[in-house]
């Protein structure tokens, strides 16, 4: 049991019934011996986000929270500074508090790049890259793509149905080869890509159409990447029958998480702990879709 002088995180959000970030960082506490606790708190509103910003500068417990949906963007303006990650992908999820100052990171990022290395086997960034979807978690994709490794692809591509903001994606990473695939062809680029990644949220909920894309004709090393955590996803499916090399996300999720606490605390988690991590949201996705 946390005492009254143990430390306490959270995650700012709305909704956070499904979240998962509780059991996973307690994972952490439990195997570090650490007097530490992470809540969630639910904001109805964005402006109610400048009061809870203020609570924590003031609070002698808490040494950072994270940030999730939908208020990655909107926290920005209550902060004292934020990271170049943070500025680059216009998302912050994890806050930490240093001398009462509040800066804003982006580890979704890092805990990408870590699984690319850990689950596919990706230490040097591929050739290409086909990325489906185009908002702040494709950002963080591309970011990893291009600033995660001592090499760059030499293309990635962006398909999402908004044009508008796939062709913002690409403005913001100039330094980038980001190339915007519009109307027919997406097929075709897939066939000719490295990896393939999915940023959306469609395959999420098993009642929602999946992303189905009919995979038949890829690279025999295509290595796909699917950030849906919670479920199997069709796509993972697809990769699955092709025998093709995939990873869901949920070692991201547990690897972002990871490298928060360390930002908190100054401590490194363990690969040992990591993997823990990892396997409690497999496990734990696996049994929430078996009911």
């Amino acid at each position: 049991m946390i005492s009254d002088r143990g430390k306490i995180c959270y995650l700012i959000g709305r909704p956070l019934s499904h979240s998962m970030s509780p059991a996973i960082h307690g994972i952490i506490y439990s195997r570090m011996g650490l007097d530490w606790r992470y809540l969630l708190k639910e904001i109805e509103t964005p402006e109610k986000i400048k009061d809870f910003a203020s609570a924590v500068r003031e609070s002698e417990r808490c040494p950072g929270f994270n940030v999730t949906l939908p208020y990655k963007s909107s926290i920005m303006k209550y902060l004292d500074g934020t990271d170049p990650s943070a500025v680059k992908t216009g998302a912050v999820n994890t806050v930490v508090k240093n001398k009462n100052k509040l800066k804003g990171f982006n580890t979704d990022w890092e805990g990408f790049r870590d699984d690319l290395k850990l689950s596919l086997g990706i230490s040097s960034a591929p050739e290409s890259a086909l990325i489906l979807g185009a908002g702040g978690a494709a950002r963080a994709a591309v970011y990893t793509l291009t600033y995660g490794f001592t090499s760059v692809p030499e293309q990635i591509f962006i398909y999402d149905i908004d044009y508008d903001k796939a062709d913002s994606l690409k403005n913001d990473f100039r330094d980038a080869s980001v190339e915007v695939l519009k109307g027919s062809g997406l097929k075709e680029k897939i066939s000719a890509v490295d990896v393939l990644i999915n940023s959306t949220p469609v395959g999420m909920n098993p009642a929602s159409p999946p992303v189905d894309l009919g995979i038949t004709q890829t690279k025999e090393a295509l290595r796909v990447y699917d950030m849906v955590y919670n479920r199997k996803t069709e796509l993972l499916q697809q990769a699955d029958k092709k025998a093709l090399r995939y990873a869901s996300g949920a070692g991201m999720l547990a690897r972002q998480g990871a490298r928060a606490f360390e930002l908190w605390s100054g401590t490194k988690v363990s690969e040992a702990v990591k993997k823990e991590m990892t396997e409690y949201v497999i496990n734990a996705a696996a049994a929430a879709e078996a009911r």
